[in-house]
């Protein structure tokens, strides 16, 4: 965790940890909620670089994963990708990142959707660029 950004005073992010059990570094794989001052607060984004696991810091290599069941972000490209009850792709492999019991997994080829699955139950959370909240 030497010289990671300090970048989790600004929002509530949720830890994720490595096959390890290690925290993952916060520049690798973030999670936080939508903020509440712009009424996002019933959705949640998965940051990570490109490809999944790698290092971000800038809009070329970052990559954003969205779960907004209820369209708070008001892009319907973003809720609608979103499946509460998903099949898991036969393609689909597993990070190793957990958050508590959830499991991050995904296409290695591809960079679309990953899936967050939670005592045998998965959802489908789609790539997308969220609004920037004023």
């Amino acid at each position: 965790m030497a010289h990671e950004p300090p970048w989790r005073q600004y929002a509530p992010y949720r830890p994720w940890t490595d096959t390890t059990g290690c925290l993952v570094r916060i520049d690798v794989l973030a999670e936080r909620p939508g903020p509440d001052h712009c009424n996002w607060g019933g959705a949640s984004v998965l940051i990570t670089g490109r490809p999944l696991g790698a290092r971000y810091g800038t809009s070329a290599d970052t990559v954003e994963f969205v779960r907004d069941p209820d369209g708070v972000f008001g892009r319907p490209d973003l809720s609608k990708g979103f499946e509460a009850d998903a099949r898991v792709p036969d393609a689909a492999v597993d990070t190793g990142f957990r958050r508590g019991d959830i499991e991050l997994w995904h296409i290695p080829s591809e960079s679309s959707a990953v899936w967050l699955i939670e005592h045998g139950r998965a959802e489908r959370w789609p790539a997308g660029t969220t609004p920037v909240c004023a």
